[in-house]
């Protein structure tokens, strides 16, 4: 585990939380955890870390996170009982509003779990919730973010794998069980790659930063001098990419290709008119944008994918962070409920 990698002390566009009572927010996706506190300046610290990548059973993982909220608070001198709450983003289907882990591809050995009772107990706080990483990052953009005035719009998440929300009508869309959108596991390729989740040909097999380390593999980038030695090959690749580096790019042009064809497929099913590209690999959007969106009209009907607004997200690890913030505001009910949950600034409006 590296140490924790401090971020700017206010996410851009950052809104009010609903009181002066601090929230605890964190994200925890497939390689790391992004945490912070939100009050009524935004984001006064945040953090993020490296998840071990060894080692991993159902105690280390939670002692880490569990870890990682702890230190933080205890930086910022909050306690428990300052908290309004804690609110979390988890990679993987979440039963919502339970905070039960159905299944994580990127942390199999939750299954079943019961991270919100738990992290309840073990830091004492009484409020908490839990719900899917790509739902909260949906949130930070639809009220901070690039989504902001847009009712209606995918937020298609690239990290470790992929992950999905559907906003309609201002609302967060879960599903009947409260799991909706997982779109890293659509089939792209029947038949093809193998995929965490058991299945085959799944989107984030060909389109994530799993899918750029498994190019750098096969097409021997570190032994071919490409990219250095070291485990973050994604990062490697993105900065030999901006070098305009031509086996990095062709990685990216693979990376734009695929999304095209899932978002094509989301985007016929739904017939919305934005999406909105967060995670970690949003920052490389400008690598993949071209290809991106000249292939996307080419997967389905014309009058259905003329016109897509395709955009990145603007906060960065703040999303999550301020999403999770935002769901400790107001009872969500059984299918979803407004993404407008903190105030607005007169600025804002």
């Amino acid at each position: 585990m590296t140490g924790p990698r401090p971020v700017p002390t206010r996410a851009s566009g950052a809104n009010p939380a609903p009181s002066d009572r601090p929230i605890l927010g964190f994200d925890l996706g497939g390689s790391r955890l992004k945490a912070g506190i939100v009050v009524q300046g935004g984001v006064v610290r945040m953090e993020v870390r490296d998840l071990p990548r060894t080692g991993r059973s159902p105690q280390v993982t939670l002692d880490f996170l569990v870890e990682g909220l702890r230190d933080l608070m205890a930086r910022e001198g909050v306690r428990e009982s300052d908290l309004l709450g804690l609110g979390g983003g988890m990679a993987g289907a979440i039963r919502f509003p339970g905070g039960v882990v159905v299944q994580s591809p990127h942390h199999p050995e939750w299954r079943g779990f019961p991270l919100r009772r738990t992290l309840a107990s073990r830091l004492g706080i009484r409020r908490v919730m839990i719900d899917n990483d790509a739902n909260v990052v949906a949130l930070g953009e639809a009220r901070h973010g690039a989504a902001i005035g847009s009712p209606d719009f995918l937020c298609i998440t690239l990290g470790s794998g992929i992950g999905g929300a559907v906003v309609l009508g201002g609302a967060l869309w879960r599903g009947i069980r409260g799991m909706a959108g997982e779109f890293g596991h659509i089939p792209a390729r029947p038949g093809g790659r193998r995929c965490a989740c058991g299945s085959r040909g799944c989107l984030e097999q060909y389109a994530s930063a799993e899918s750029l380390r498994r190019f750098a593999r096969e097409h021997r980038l570190v032994a071919r001098g490409v990219i250095p030695p070291g485990p973050d090959a994604p990062r490697s690749l993105v900065e030999a990419a901006r070098s305009g580096n031509p086996e990095a790019l062709r990685a990216f042009d693979e990376m734009g290709r695929w999304l095209a064809v899932g978002i094509a497929t989301l985007v016929q099913a739904l017939d919305l008119p934005l999406v909105v590209i967060a995670g970690g690999l949003a920052a490389a959007f400008p690598l993949f944008e071209d290809r991106l969106r000249q292939d996307v009209g080419g997967h389905g009907l014309a009058p259905l994918l003329q016109g897509i607004r395709v955009r990145p997200g603007t906060l960065g690890d703040a999303a999550g962070v301020l999403g999770a913030a935002s769901l400790l505001v107001g009872v969500p009910p059984r299918h979803g409920r407004p993404v407008a949950d903190l105030p607005l600034a007169s600025g804002d409006r």
